[in-house]
C-alpha cells in the first residue's frame, strides 16, 4: 500500500508533463504562417474550373486563368495576418468577371503548410462558400 501512494502523484505528474509537451507542440505544429504567403507566385489547380495562376504582390493581384490569355487584375486589402480582400482593380476584371466595381472577394486564409495553404472565400455578389488549395510557385 505504500508504494501505491508514492507512485500515483509520480503517475500523475508525468501524465500532467506529457499531456503539457503534447499541447505545446500541437499548437505549435498548426499554427498559421499567413505572412509566408501575402507576396509571391501561386498556382491553384482544380479539376472543374481549369488552373489559374497568381501572381501577388503589396497592392495588387493578378490572376491568370488556365489558357494564359486572360489576366485578372484586383486591388489588394489585408483586413489581417491571414485574411485580405480583392476588389476589381480596373474595367477589364468587371468586364470578364461580369461583377460591379465595389464587388469583392474576402479570402481567409485557413491552414498553411510548408508548400502553399488552403483558403475559404466567400464575397458579397455570390451566396456559396469555396475553399480550395493554393500552392506556392518555387
Amino acid at each position: 500500500m505504500f508504494m501505491k501512494q508514492n507512485i500515483y502523484p509520480m503517475n500523475k505528474v508525468l501524465l500532467l508533463c506529457f499531456m503539457f509537451v503534447a499541447t505545446v507542440f500541437s499548437a505549435t505544429a498548426q499554427e498559421k504562417k499567413c505572412a509566408d504567403f501575402k507576396t509571391g507566385k501561386f498556382v491553384i489547380k482544380d479539376n472543374k474550373n481549369g488552373t489559374s495562376y497568381i501572381t501577388r504582390t503589396d497592392k495588387y493581384q493578378i490572376e491568370s486563368l488556365g489558357d494564359k490569355k486572360t489576366e485578372i487584375k484586383f486591388n489588394v486589402n489585408w483586413i489581417n495576418d491571414c485574411t485580405y480582400e480583392l476588389t476589381p482593380a480596373d474595367k477589364k476584371a468587371i468586364k470578364t468577371l461580369k461583377i460591379k466595381p465595389d464587388d469583392k472577394l474576402t479570402v481567409e486564409i485557413v491552414s498553411t503548410s510548408e508548400y502553399g495553404y488552403t483558403i475559404k472565400v466567400t464575397s458579397n455578389y455570390f451566396k456559396d462558400v469555396f475553399t480550395t488549395v493554393v500552392e506556392r510557385v518555387l
